[in-house]
């Protein structure tokens, strides 16, 4: 009897020990501790997350370590309006995203110039600075944060007041309201095993979705089709400035919509002069010319979309000089490059962002096809000076 007794106690302090070696750990912000329970479920949740149209956990996107939104069951979410809109009265389709959201995933999956190149388990935000362009612009940031990963202590000196994060966390009360702000804010991602943050020129697309995002294969600079030709020289008619001459800087081809013909994305913009202003071609005297630029997508039936259109009509008759005329108005700096293309929201149809760059700011948007087959802009980041 004695024995039983003693063989039932022994079994209920195994089952006690091996219950509290399971029991979560309370987070301390320090990396290198693991996170509670509830940071827990999100990480197994965000494991298992696949975007497509029936998710109905966010998928988030950047492009060149800017933040453009996400993707869910509901559709697109844009972190600035779509229509441009600036105002505080003006936010249009803008959706506000908050800070915990975004650091709740378990991993950001990185694709440079549309390849694969691994998962960054931690990502990188200033938070030493309080107020000015890519902050979270409130008081006490550097002090709400202190607790939550560690400073930033590599060699690259402006990441100096910038704070590494280990992905996931969950932040505590103080910054339960904290959002991502709307312009000029920037993230960056180090990849698993890595010690400093990824470098890429542009075109870097970073997202926690985990769906077969990989871009068809891209052709760039082929030959301008003679309906792309035809429908820039239209916008030039339609825009006062007839007399310019076209100038394309990319035609990019490939099967965007996944029915085995091809298609064409197809860049336009201004040249430029040796000081990097911009020009307009031509000789002797002319009038109705400006700057421009534009994107447009020819599809395989030869039809032609015009996702973006910039026309600057000059006001005056223009005089050559070597075959070329600057324009020395910041209001004429413009111009726009193709930044990534690839399936994000698992339609089988390929988005595509575009950077377009003004006078020391710009805006980054993402293109998405509608039920009726049109490229329209569904999400849209503005940053600059």
């Amino acid at each position: 009897m004695k024995k039983t007794i003693a063989l039932i106690v022994a079994m209920f302090l195994v089952l006690t020990l091996v219950g509290c070696s399971s029991a979560p750990q309370v987070s301390t912000g320090n990396p290198s501790v693991s996170q509670n329970e509830n940071s827990n479920e999100q990480a197994e949740n965000a494991s298992k997350f696949v975007a497509t149209a029936e998710s109905d956990i966010p998928a988030y996107y950047f492009i060149s370590n800017i933040f453009l939104g996400s993707c869910d069951v509901d559709g697109w979410h844009s972190l600035c309006d779509t229509a441009g809109g600036y105002g505080e009265d003006d936010i249009g389709d803008a959706t506000v995203f908050y800070t915990k959201d975004l650091l709740a995933v378990l991993k950001y999956s990185l694709y440079d110039d549309g390849e694969y190149v691994g998962d960054a388990d931690r990502i990188v935000w200033l938070t030493e600075e309080e107020h000015g362009l890519g902050t979270f612009e409130i008081d006490g940031t550097a002090e709400k944060f202190s607790k939550y990963g560690e400073l930033y202590k590599g060699s690259d000196y402006k990441f100096e007041a910038h704070r590494i994060f280990n992905l996931p966390v969950k932040l505590g009360n103080e910054l339960a309201e904290l959002v991502i702000p709307d312009y000029n804010f920037c993230s960056y991602f180090i990849l698993e095993n890595h010690e400093t943050v990824y470098d890429s020129s542009s075109g870097l697309l970073a997202t926690n979705s985990n769906a077969e995002i990989s871009p068809c294969v891209l052709s760039h600079n082929e030959e301008v089709t003679p309906k792309g030709m035809q429908t820039l020289n239209d916008l030039f008619k339609e825009a006062g400035m007839e007399n310019t001459i076209p100038n394309f800087t990319d035609c990019i081809r490939g099967d965007f919509d996944a029915d085995g013909k091809d298609e064409y994305v197809i860049i336009a913009n201004s040249p430029v002069d040796d000081l990097h202003w911009p020009a307009i071609a031509g000789e002797g005297e002319r009038d109705m010319v400006g700057t421009f630029s534009a994107i447009l997508y020819q599809e395989d039936d030869g039809k032609v979309q015009v996702l973006h259109n910039d026309m600057r009509p000059m006001k005056e008759t223009v005089t050559f000089s070597n075959g070329q005329y600057s324009v020395l108005d910041i209001e004429h700096c413009h111009n726009v490059t193709l930044e990534s293309a690839g399936d994000l929201n698992g339609d089988g149809i390929y988005e595509i962002a575009a950077r377009i760059g003004v006078w020391e700011s710009g805006y980054t948007l993402m293109f998405s096809q509608n039920e009726n087959g049109i490229y329209e802009v569904v999400l849209r980041a503005n940053w600059g000076l």
